[in-house]
């Protein structure tokens, strides 16, 4: 796949289980990690956990991990970039963006629900697998998990 962009340049995403939109491009993984080790993954090889602040990377990435199956390889959903481990209740992205009431989110009902609970402290957000929905979740859990890299353009 090879995506011809307004400025000239081309976005490569011929890179296994990756999905591109624009110059960014999306690596699903289903091996199951806490979220400290996912971001530490995705750090390591150039890139952060993915950033899923749009509509329409939501509908890319949700429909590529589909399409594929990837749903099916793991048991409790996906880690992506976004946390309130700082502050609770103040989300914010891989780049340290804060969330804002404006922004594209995608939470489950009840969602999020914070704080302390049962299986401890929920300051981690998981894509649900088959809904798709957003959640909260104790950053020591172990899930599948997205990385977005910016380097797509070659």
């Amino acid at each position: 796949f090879h995506e011809e962009l307004p400025n000239g340049e081309t976005c490569n995403c011929d890179f296994e289980n990756t999905v591109c939109s624009g110059c960014h491009f999306y690596e699903v993984n289903t091996d199951s990690e806490t979220w400290h080790d996912a971001k530490a993954i995705c750090e390591g090889k150039g890139g952060q956990l993915a950033m899923i602040n749009k509509a329409s990377v939501f509908n890319l990435v949700r429909q590529f991990i589909f399409n594929n199956g990837y749903d099916d390889d793991v048991i409790y959903g996906f880690w992506f970039g976004l946390n309130d481990l700082a502050n609770e209740g103040e989300y914010v992205w891989s780049d340290g963006t804060i969330l804002s009431d404006d922004d594209f989110t995608k939470w489950a009902r009840n969602q999020p629900s914070g704080g302390n609970r049962p299986d401890g402290v929920q300051d981690c957000i998981q894509m649900k697998r088959r809904a798709f929905k957003w959640d909260d979740a104790n950053c020591e859990n172990k899930k599948g998990h997205i990385c977005e890299y910016t380097n797509g353009c070659f």
